[in-house]
């Protein structure tokens, strides 16, 4: 890594604590300067320690992972179809609202 690059990325280390009965384990990672500004001033406003910062949000990006489908779908994709079902009903009532603006009652002609 040259100079530049250096400037670049901030290099940070954080301990990952997957359950309280396991060991910790310490990890180094690099990155953007702006990416790391922006996770100190997150935690910092939230009351957090960067390594609760990101501890947490590796956690529930490990959840979200787990929890997605071989299809890897978005996930507000999934109620797409959900209401399918209603498709007949809808047509039906529609179609009884259509009759009935299509009558006009005796008072309404004149």
């Amino acid at each position: 890594m040259n100079a530049s690059d250096a400037c670049a990325s901030a290099r940070i280390a954080i301990e990952i604590v997957p359950c309280d009965t396991s060991p910790m384990m310490k990890t180094i990672i690099e990155l953007p300067e702006p990416a790391h500004r922006q996770a100190e001033i997150l935690a910092t406003s939230r009351g957090m320690t960067l390594k609760q910062f990101f501890t947490e949000a590796l956690e529930e990006k490990l959840r979200r992972c787990a929890g997605e489908d071989s299809s890897r779908e978005a996930p507000w994709m999934a109620g797409f179809g959900e209401l399918s079902d209603l498709a007949d009903e809808n047509r039906r009532v529609l179609g009884v609202i259509e009759e009935e603006f299509e009558t006009l009652a005796p008072d309404d002609s004149e």
